[in-house]
């Protein structure tokens, strides 16, 4: 059967990375992290990501609505199911922002560092702001539904990318 971890209310604090491993299941039923039942608030001081088991990635992550803090790479890759749950990723370090073709809702960059693009599409169905820090586009396409706001004394770095924005306010 499937191994779960709902994530309960409140705030949780990580030290280092929250990597997934859904391998090692029998039949192959993965692991099921659900955020989604109790919207926590999640603050991760290093990565956050699925781990490369050879195509036998069985990992489902529902983000919840609430907001996560992450300090360095965040990584959908070996994720095959994402929910965003109209959350929030807030990249606080240096690190690459990997969507892997995934919908992320609200994302913010507010770094003393900079957040890279991983050179691909990024769907963002909710408001984009970069407050502080460098964000590196590469040659990345993000997709931009909501709002975008670049902080004054923040740096964008567009690189070869072509972002689509259709948001009302781009400041």
């Amino acid at each position: 059967s499937t191994r779960s971890l709902t994530l309960g209310s409140g705030s949780w604090n990580i030290t280092g990375s929250f990597t997934f491993d859904g391998s090692g299941v029998a039949g192959g039923a993965g692991l099921f992290i659900n955020g989604s039942s109790q919207n926590p608030t999640m603050t991760i001081s290093g990565d956050v990501g699925g781990a490369d088991n050879s195509g036998l990635e069985v990992v489902s992550l529902d983000m919840g609505s609430g907001t996560w803090n992450v300090g360095g790479n965040f990584n959908l890759t070996f994720i095959p199911t994402f929910n965003h749950n109209s959350g929030t990723l807030v990249m606080n370090g240096t690190g690459t922002l990997t969507s892997n073709g995934k919908t992320l809702n609200n994302v913010q960059v507010n770094t003393s560092g900079t957040v890279t693009l991983a050179n691909a599409p990024h769907a963002i169905n909710g408001n984009f702001d970069l407050t502080a820090g460098t964000l590196t586009s590469g040659s990345s396409t993000p997709t931009i539904a909501g709002n975008v706001t670049l902080a004054t004394g923040a740096t964008f770095n567009a690189d070869t990318s072509t972002y689509a924005m259709s948001g009302t306010s781009k400041n």
